[in-house]
């Protein structure tokens, strides 16, 4: 599972010109899950978003989590995060789970995000989106529970 976590001042996500997921100040996320991840991965990459020390105290910039400021959460699937341009032009996307497989870890990953105290709004899977983010910093990092797999 591959997260890229971007800290926001706010960011929206539209399916047919309609919005249908929005937030403020916090962490927008975008996910790729591949082929073999799990509930494990899941539960990894959760728990490091939301305790990923990313936002400013007083003079220190990466001082707290999402969890200490009560940050919202957009999380957007995105099976591209997994296409592979190395060999080739046209993007492979072997390494990414299979749709319906990879929509229900997504569901669950969200479920996980609010059970852990954040309130998360969501893209749509499967469909066209246009995400609009307002990157704060710019602060972006990357999250990978590939090593659960070794």
């Amino acid at each position: 599972m591959l997260a890229l976590l971007q800290k926001v001042s706010s960011a929206s996500v539209e399916v047919n010109n309609v919005v249908v997921g929005s937030i403020g100040v916090g962490i927008c996320v975008l996910l790729g899950i591949r082929e073999n991840d799990s509930e494990v991965d899941i539960e990894f990459v959760t728990n490091r978003i939301a305790n990923a020390h990313i936002f400013q105290k007083d003079e220190k910039r990466f001082a707290i989590g999402a969890l200490s400021v009560l940050a919202q959460v957009i999380i957007i699937p995105q099976y591209t995060l997994y296409g592979d341009i190395t060999h080739k032009n046209s993007p492979s996307f072997t390494n990414a789970m299979k749709p319906e497989q990879a929509e229900m870890l997504f569901l669950k990953f969200c479920d996980r995000m609010e059970v852990l105290g954040l309130k998360v709004a969501k893209g749509v899977f499967r469909e066209y989106m246009k995400v609009n983010i307002v990157n704060e910093g710019p602060v972006t990092f990357t999250i990978c529970s590939d090593h659960l797999h070794k």
